[in-house]
């Protein structure tokens, strides 16, 4: 029987950070998505929530935070579309 694997969504504008972090998540055997700005993060969470969102709390185009507000929305949204 096949698994799923858990989604994370990994919010950094540092790619050498992004790059380590990610090969890190899937050795062990995760779906990372990611996403270097916020107007990224906003398109990958319209497609799709995660499991797990990690993410940079300063990005070029915007605040980590404001990001987690919209996640919070999205999950509301879609929880009530059930």
């Amino acid at each position: 029987m096949n698994e799923k694997k858990s989604l994370i969504l990994m919010v950094e504008d540092e790619e050498q950070v992004l790059n380590t972090n990610c090969r890190m998540l899937r050795r062990r055997g995760y779906d990372v998505h990611t996403a270097q700005t916020a107007a990224e993060a906003y398109h990958q969470l319209e497609e799709q929530l995660p499991d797990l969102l990690i993410l940079d709390i300063m990005l070029p185009d915007g605040n980590g935070l404001d990001t987690v507000s919209y996640t919070h929305l999205r999950a509301h949204e879609t929880l009530a579309n059930l």
